[in-house]
């Protein structure tokens, strides 16, 4: 029997089946309601796989995704950039080299791209969800136990390697899921998600500086930990997709629904007119049949008295007889209706498992015992809706957590070589971009104020790059423009040290900073475009890797030449050489890839 449960609608097969069955005979011969063809549209509302009808990417919750991505950018990327001003705090509070207490900041960088894999098979297993809440939960402890930290080793080990990880899994679910959500629009939804960055950069340093000067070291790091505490709710508008199929799936089917039922009660209403019509044609019958009695028993005849009264029963039979087979089928139409009804406002639990294979069966866990079961069953149900699995598959089938064969493809393989190329040219010019200023006669807040502009200007280009390669003439040239962005900033990086002015540097590291939003921006997008939608996680996942490895490598490499040459230009140069490097590595790739999309046509063709 099909039962209530939380509201949602959907049919048992047996329901269904039994209902299509009564309503394909009962629409022979009756012009009442011919409606056999919504329950097929209904079962194959049911049919697990994409849903008919037009695409749900691109729109509706889709943008609550892109939301939700922001502002885990806006964290996680304010505070990445927050890390000058770290350094200040921690060098003046344990008083330890300045190499010693680089590490905190540098360590906690690495950590979070290298957790870029992990993050990708937490999303692979289970969720984009499910990832980021784990990272909330590091991201807020490592900040708290930072600011109880005796020493720099453990603040190292706190703020380093267990807010690091927080930071990672925070970091990739949001790119990932933003690219599953959208398709024709993906530019423009990665865009938006990522001018985070750019905002982040603008509000979180002058805040951070704001709560240390207030409530001290400690007090600053739990106001840091509440503020990544916000992490948990981004992590609950990243609905997964198989939720939000299922979903938007039970929405059309009470849009649907509701029409029947519309139509259902005029059929009704029609259907009763008839039949008072023709329960009005038994009570004529029934008025001669008492005319003829009262006849009869003026005469005193007790024979002629049964005669009519058996007269009276026969037309009554007859009356009740012709009705139904004037109309026939039409009341067993409207009872059929009546029953699809009621079953249609209900819910068939095998029809929920069905959807939700991981669940356990609420209705013998819940209520076969009032004390022990009720709540660990209510706690698994919760659980179950906040961190749903994916739909397991088994045998040959079975889904992968981690595609490292990705590795063995050459358009990957040269594309995460020249992103590993870029962070840590991007890194180095960063760091360094301070010192270069400052040793040109530049005060510190003119440098601060530098790097605030370069922000601001990081978001402008991650919009626009968005928007304007998201429209359609302009998404097949998406990668020419990519390896354009590289070019260009390895030549701003080349005339960095022949500047000597404020507005010099303003102008230059402006176009640096928006060429540099706009390369971030078509990042995940470009690999979408190479390798597909469906192995976006675990690639990304490894992008973000081959990232945590530049940005480990650039500074140290980096400051190494300070070292030897005794000034910041060979810095520059440097991270110059680098980006070029990483264009032509990223031409390499667009080659393989047009390559291989030029033998999958021919083999297309040949079948």
């Amino acid at each position: 029997m099909p039962e209530r449960l939380g509201g949602s609608e959907t049919y048992d097969d047996s329901t269904v089946q039994k209902t299509k069955a009564d309503q394909a005979s009962a629409a022979q011969g009756s012009n009442c309601l011919d409606a056999p063809h919504l329950v097929g549209e209904s079962e194959s509302l049911l049919k697990d796989g994409a849903p008919a009808g037009p695409s749900m990417e691109d729109r509706g919750w889709a943008w609550m995704v892109v939301l939700g991505c922001f502002l885990a950018h806006v964290i996680t990327g304010g505070l990445e950039r927050s890390d000058g001003v770290f350094f200040l705090k921690l060098t003046s509070r344990y008083d330890e080299s300045a190499q010693m207490t680089a590490w905190a900041g540098a360590l906690s960088g690495t950590v979070m791209l290298s957790m870029g894999p992990v993050a990708g098979a937490l999303c692979n297993r289970y969720s984009a969800r499910a990832s980021v809440m784990a990272g909330a939960v590091l991201y807020t402890l490592g900040l708290v136990f930072s600011g109880l930290a005796p020493s720099l080793p453990i603040l190292i080990v706190c703020f380093g390697v267990v807010q690091g990880i927080g930071r990672g899994l925070s970091y990739a679910p949001g790119l990932i899921i933003v690219g599953m959500y959208f398709n024709r629009r993906r530019g423009l939804g990665v865009g938006l998600s990522t001018a985070g960055v750019g905002a982040g950069t603008f509000l979180l340093p002058p805040f951070v500086e704001l709560i240390f000067e207030t409530y001290g070291f400690s007090g600053a790091f739990l106001i840091l930990g509440g503020l990544a505490c916000n992490v948990f709710l981004v992590a609950m508008l990243y609905r997964p997709v198989f939720m939000h199929r299922q979903i938007v799936l039970r929405h059309r089917q009470k849009q649907r629904l509701s029409k029947h039922v519309e139509l259902t009660v005029e059929s009704d209403s029609s259907c009763r007119e008839e039949l008072l019509k023709k329960r009005t044609g038994v009570g004529n019958s029934l008025t001669n049949s008492h005319t003829c009695t009262s006849k009869t028993l003026s005469g005193d005849t007790p024979t002629s008295l049964n005669d009519c009264t058996h007269a009276k029963d026969e037309k009554t039979s007859e009356a009740l007889v012709s009705t139904n087979q004037h109309q026939p089928g039409r009341c067993d139409l409207c009872r059929s209706q009546r029953n699809f009804e009621l079953n249609a406002e209900s819910t068939s639990v095998s029809s929920l498992r069905r959807h939700c294979q991981h669940t356990t069966d609420l209705e013998d866990q819940t209520f076969t015992s009032r004390g022990k079961l009720v709540l660990p069953s209510c706690l698994r149900s919760v659980l179950a809706t906040c961190f749903p699995a994916e739909k397991r598959s088994t045998g040959t089938q079975r889904r992968k957590i981690m595609e490292l064969s990705l590795l063995r493809e050459p358009v990957f393989l040269f594309y995460c070589f020249s992103i590993c190329l870029y962070t840590a040219s991007l890194k180095s010019s960063l760091v360094f971009l301070p010192a270069l200023v400052k040793s040109r006669g530049v005060s510190e807040i003119h440098a601060a104020y530098l790097l605030s502009i370069s922000g601001i200007l990081d978001t402008i280009g991650r919009v626009t790059s968005g928007v304007v390669l998201g429209l359609r003439p302009l998404q097949r040239l998406r990668s020419v423009f990519f390896n354009a962005f590289v070019f260009l900033l390895c030549a701003l990086l080349f005339v960095v040290p022949s500047l000597s002015s404020f507005p010099e540097f303003v102008a230059v590291f402006g176009m640096f900073g928006m060429l540099t939003g706009a390369y971030v921006c078509q990042k995940s997008v470009i690999l979408v475009d190479m390798l597909g939608q469906g192995k976006l996680g675990s690639s990304f996942g490894l992008l973000i890797f081959f990232q945590g490895l530049g940005n480990c490598v650039g500074p140290p490499l980096s400051g190494l030449l300070k070292d030897v040459f005794g000034q910041y230009d060979e810095v520059f140069y440097l991270s110059g050489g680098m980006l070029a490097t990483a264009g032509c590595l990223m031409v390499i790739s667009n080659i393989f890839h047009r390559r291989r999309v030029r033998r999958q046509a021919i083999s297309m063709t040949a079948q």
